[in-house]
């Protein structure tokens, strides 16, 4: 069983990933995670001493592993790539109308708005699009692609998917992911 100081962390990052998804990081205040976590004041102060960077960080982390394992899971059930861009693009177009365009890709979210002023953001959103475009390429690689092929595409269907996710939160509509996804097939 988790103990009492590791649930109360936990509250906080996940108030935290919520709350920056959809409103960003400036717009997000330390108070307002208090308040959505409903962990006390100290507490997000003990867990996080250097402050709201660092429950950003901390956030993006948490969000970035999820994707991850959701995406893994996903390459290693479907036997294609051209299959997993499939329930990729259907994963997303179902979570942005389900939070009514509210929230798209967590990390591209405080990337676009803090990753220029804030060099721990940058560095934690690159790590986890590596990791992502490298789960990308390994498909690839996987269905005969040489490496340095892959590579590109896998960065350009990760480019394709996060572009249309911006699009898609702008115009408020899963159009843009529904031309891409049609792109991002008929690039692998």
């Amino acid at each position: 069983m988790a103990q009492k100081g590791e649930v109360t962390r936990q509250r906080i990052l996940d108030a935290a990933a919520e709350l920056m998804q959809a409103q960003g990081f400036h717009a997000t205040g330390l108070n307002q995670i208090i308040q959505v976590s409903g962990a006390p004041k100290g507490s997000l102060y003990f867990h996080f001493p250097a402050g709201k960077e660092s429950i950003a960080i901390a956030a993006m982390e948490q969000s970035g592993r999820m994707l991850t394992t959701t995406l893994e899971q996903l390459l290693t059930a479907t036997p294609s790539l051209a299959a997993a861009i499939e329930v990729m693009w259907r994963f997303f177009m179902t979570e942005l109308e389900a939070s009514d365009f509210r929230k798209g890709c967590p990390i591209a979210t405080l990337t676009l708005e803090a990753a220029g002023e804030y060099p721990g953001i940058q560095a934690c959103s690159a790590a986890i699009y590596q990791d992502w475009q490298s789960l990308l390429s390994r498909k690839l690689q996987a269905q005969g692609v040489p490496v340095e092929v892959a590579d590109g595409k896998a960065n350009t269907l990760l480019a394709l998917l996060e572009g249309a996710l911006l699009l898609a939160r702008a115009r408020r509509s899963t159009e843009p992911l529904q031309t891409t996804l049609t792109a991002a097939k008929a690039l692998i």
